[in-house]
């Protein structure tokens, strides 16, 4: 089974089947999950037990910040700008990357060719 836990080591979810993102694998005894609700136990040195801060009141988990920000018109032009010329460049470097394939194998084929007129395989 897999536990999630918060900065406390309280544990706020578990999953008998399948993973929580950042939880760990632990065993919860039947009866303690009969009973389970978020932050109600604590894990520590690998063992479970009753969180003694425990309340009753309702838990609401934390709710990570969206880093995303909007940014003005002009920001997002220059930042559509800068990803234009970025995919601009990245196909220039392919077509030159893929002309020097066409050359090595050009010259690997010529090599090839002398060696068997040469009578060498």
């Amino acid at each position: 089974m897999k536990i999630l836990l918060n900065d406390l080591n309280e544990i706020i979810g578990y999953v008998t089947d399948g993973d929580l993102k950042g939880s760990i694998e632990a065993e919860i005894p039947q009866e303690l999950l009969e009973i389970y609700e978020p932050r109600k136990f604590v894990y520590f040195n690998d063992k479970i037990s009753i969180n003694p801060n425990f309340s009753n009141q309702e838990y609401f988990p934390e709710q990570p910040q969206n880093d995303a920000t909007i940014g003005s018109d002009t920001e997002l032009r220059q930042t559509f700008g800068s990803l234009q010329m970025s995919s601009v460049q990245t196909v220039k470097m392919v077509m030159d990357l893929s002309k020097q394939v066409a050359a090595l194998t050009k010259q690997n084929v010529e090599l090839q060719k002398q060696l068997n007129d040469k009578g060498v395989e």
